[in-house]
């Protein structure tokens, strides 16, 4: 298994979606695991989790392995002619310090193993797991989102906020994914996505969703005026959502003594900025996340960026947190505006929607039992990993 990322059971969602596959893998196989940390750190904790199902663990210091090409193109000081040689190299950045020297490495860790299925996480990592074949591999992919997707709504928030030179660099960036997927996707026998809407605009693709693990029946201590989003903040989507929420929709509320709660890593300085702010709390990382679950009101999603599904919505509704989102936020998981939480698109209609359900404590409770009593139906850790091992069974 190739993963950009220590694979874990609890933390960031896609670190989460990893330790999902592993898991998994760790039913039917013996695995080795190889992380080439392009998009998240590497903690001793994740290492022994993913050490109990992995045979062996192999990290790769991808700092010795960035594209010379790319490096050399950093360097040019003209915006619009590094940009057009950003083009020309034709990979996302991502897949950058996924090179030979990378497959090298790999060659070399996996020396004397011989592997019937070779798994990998992410777009970016397709090509290097390709090259570690000799004709003989069952090859699987999980792109778990859409990254063409995610980085073209990125470009359009830039072009919104007249960050040209940004939004022109995103825009390439998406083209490169859009190509790097055209490119690899047929080579793989199985490929899989969170989300329903992906799949759909891909074609062809398996959806295997996020999970959750089911806990017991939430304590609730909130006081009626407490705000929550979790999420990395280091994560351009997610950093999006809080600066868009700060500044668009936490002035429309009126409800006296609000509070607001950003619980998660990496805020940038831009956001230690706007929450310097009557009401708002920038918590940081959080080794357990219950108390705040319990302690809040709501759980916002205010994501206007993205793919695939948000498991940090999933974690709300286990927790028996009424959640208000976006359409985009709670895109895939299937809830219903009105039954399962709150959506709305608009700065206006998010405030409007955060004090409805501020006013209305009952209707919160029935949102929270119904997302609850969904997301255990669909969204189980225990049968979303049973399936999945099921489906590599069928590979060989």
């Amino acid at each position: 298994m190739l993963a950009p990322a220590m694979p874990v059971r609890q933390g960031n969602g896609m670190a989460m979606r990893l330790g999902q596959f592993l898991e998994a893998m760790a039913r039917e196989f013996e695995v080795d695991l190889i992380v080439a940390p392009v998009a998240g750190a590497v903690t001793a904790e994740g290492a022994r989790w993913a050490e109990s199902f992995a045979a062996r663990v192999s990290v790769l210091d991808t700092q010795a392995t960035l594209d010379t090409h790319l490096a050399l193109i950093m360097q040019v000081a003209d915006p619009q002619e590094r940009a057009q040689a950003f083009a020309r190299f034709g990979l996302p950045s991502l897949a950058a310090r996924l090179t030979t020297t990378a497959a090298l490495r790999c060659i070399e860790v996996t020396s004397g193993r011989g592997y019937d299925l070779i798994h990998a996480s992410r777009s970016y990592c397709a090509r290097l797991a390709l090259s570690l074949g000799d004709g003989r591999q069952v090859f699987s992919l999980d792109l778990d989102e859409d990254d063409e997707r995610v980085f073209s709504a990125l470009a359009a928030i830039d072009a919104r906020h007249g960050q040209e030179e940004a939004s022109a660099w995103r825009r390439l960036e998406a083209q490169a994914f859009g190509q790097l997927v055209k490119a690899t996707v047929p080579r793989f026998d199985r490929v899989w996505v969170s989300s329903p809407t992906d799949a759909a605009r891909l074609g062809g693709l398996t959806v295997t969703p996020n999970s959750i693990e089911a806990a017991p029946r939430p304590r609730r201590r909130d006081d009626g005026r407490t705000l929550l989003f979790v999420g990395s903040l280091g994560y351009e989507p997610n950093e999006d959502a809080v600066a868009w929420f700060l500044s668009a929709v936490w002035p429309r509320l009126r409800t006296p003594g609000l509070r607001l709660r950003v619980v998660g890593p990496d805020a940038p300085e831009r956001l230690r900025r706007m929450s310097r702010r009557s009401g708002v709390e920038l918590v940081g990382w959080a080794a357990d996340l219950r108390p705040h679950y319990e302690a809040a009101t709501l759980c916002i999603a205010p994501v206007r960026a993205g793919a695939g599904t948000r498991i940090k919505l999933l974690e709300a509704a286990v927790h028996g947190v009424p959640i208000v989102s976006t359409t985009l936020g709670a895109e895939g998981l299937g809830m219903a505006d009105g039954r399962h939480l709150w959506l709305a698109d608009t700065s206006a209609r998010f405030a409007a929607s955060i004090e409805d359900a501020l006013s209305r404590p009952s209707e919160r409770r029935r949102r929270a039992r119904a997302a609850r009593a969904w997301v255990a139906k669909h969204f189980d850790r225990a049968n979303v990993v049973a399936r999945l091992a099921a489906e590599f069974r069928s590979l060989l």
